[in-house]
């Protein structure tokens, strides 16, 4: 699927509703778009892309969060990166959130795209 091509309405809502879960319930909304994630990849490949993509972004984000509280342990004022940090995250599920409703692909910036490297890795394993 080329990036910004259109996907029907179900798509868009399922995608909405998974960043949704993600950006409210943390940890459990990641477990929420993990099972909806595995139960839609095969209807649809734009959930299958962009629910990678969002669980990838949620894992990325941990390690940022967890790269900066080692950095508050060090310096006195990185505590003020932790509210940066919130509110780019803020930024980001709303940007998503606005381009799924669009029914087009959202593309997650300060993403490490651990999962995806992961996936295309065992598909090619998988091909030998």
């Amino acid at each position: 699927m080329v990036d910004n091509q259109r996907c029907t309405k179900n798509e868009s809502i399922i995608m909405m509703v998974m960043t949704l879960a993600v950006m409210l319930l943390n940890i459990f909304g990641v477990l929420i778009a993990y099972v909806a994630w595995k139960i839609y990849e095969k209807e649809s490949e734009f959930v299958k892309k962009n629910g990678l993509k969002l669980i990838d972004f949620y894992i990325s984000f941990l390690i940022y969060e967890f790269a900066i509280l080692l950095l508050v342990c060090v310096v006195k004022y990185a505590a003020y990166l932790i509210s940066a940090m919130s509110v780019i995250y803020l930024i980001i599920f709303i940007s998503a959130i606005i381009q799924y409703y669009r029914h087009k692909e959202f593309r997650y910036p300060l993403s490490f795209k651990i999962l995806e490297k992961l996936k295309t890795k065992n598909t090619l394993n998988l091909d030998k």
